[in-house]
């Protein structure tokens, strides 16, 4: 299960950050050929991990999988983390050049 998991998780991130998760989890439940290999209970929760993994998500994800795929799918690196937060804040505020001079 857990790397069925991991294979899906990030689908749809190309597309965007916002709302990939559950973008992801629509992609996993319509695959069709999962349904040979793991019963309906499981892939519910399988969807459930998939949707909850966002290191951003407020709520507390619904199962012990969902805990250990969003912890470990955190960057903990001080230099990715920056990088990650300027572009992310240059792409949604367009009329920011710069940080006042700070960078």
């Amino acid at each position: 299960m857990c790397e069925v998991i991991a294979i899906y998780h990030d689908l749809r991130l190309k597309v965007g950050r916002n709302y990939h998760e559950v973008e992801s989890g629509k992609i996993f439940m319509a695959d069709q050929e999962l349904k040979k290999y793991f019963t309906y209970a499981q892939l519910k929760v399988m969807k459930e991990v998939i949707e909850d993994h966002r290191g951003s998500r407020k709520e507390h994800p619904r199962n012990f999988y969902g805990e250990v795929l969003s912890d470990s799918d955190r960057n903990f690196d001080i230099d990715v983390l920056v990088k990650r937060q300027l572009a992310t804040s240059l792409k949604n505020n367009v009329s920011l050049k710069s940080f006042g001079g700070t960078f």
